[in-house]
């Protein structure tokens, strides 16, 4: 009787499921960092924010505040230029890192969109009823808004580009 190891093939795949198994334990462990989620949620909030402003007729607001361990943005649909010209759009979103933004700082901040979806902004945050006698523009009269997104483990950075 002949001994029989094994071959190339079973070795390879034995390799395979060894590799994938721990990768996936890896990224189980790990997480993805808090920063990138809220980064990707803040990008999909923004977007949202521009194309209810281009539909709305009066623009969109994004108010983002201070919450226990992170953020949260509410976005409306219209800008605050008349008494209750605030409708609430989605539902808040809550970010469990913390935003800032290069001139205005860390939240409370609002970001108002106007009907082709630029930016402006303020700190501060905007209710239902708060009424705005002009546009603030763009901090320090910036092309854009520099948003910082951070968590313990990363920063990623997002441009907002500014009413002209």
């Amino acid at each position: 009787m002949g001994q029989r190891g094994f071959t190339l093939v079973e070795v390879t795949v034995a390799a395979a499921i060894a590799v994938i198994l721990i990768c996936t334990s890896l990224a189980l462990a790990c997480g993805r960092p808090a920063a990138a989620a809220a980064g990707l949620a803040f990008d999909a909030e923004i977007a949202s924010a521009q194309s209810l402003a281009r539909s709305s007729g009066n623009g969109a607001t994004l108010v983002i505040q201070p919450a226990a361990a992170g953020e949260v943005m509410r976005l409306y649909s219209g800008r605050p230029d008349a008494n209750n010209a605030l409708i609430a759009g989605t539902p808040d979103v809550t970010l469990d890192a913390h935003v800032s933004e290069s001139t205005l700082g860390a939240p409370p901040f609002t970001i108002f969109f106007d009907s082709a979806g630029n930016a402006s902004a303020m700190r501060g945050a905007v209710a239902q009823s708060t009424v705005l006698p002009s546009d603030p523009g763009c901090p320090a009269n910036a092309a854009s808004l520099q948003i910082r997104i951070a968590d313990a483990r990363a920063v990623h950075t997002r441009t907002v580009v500014c009413a002209q």
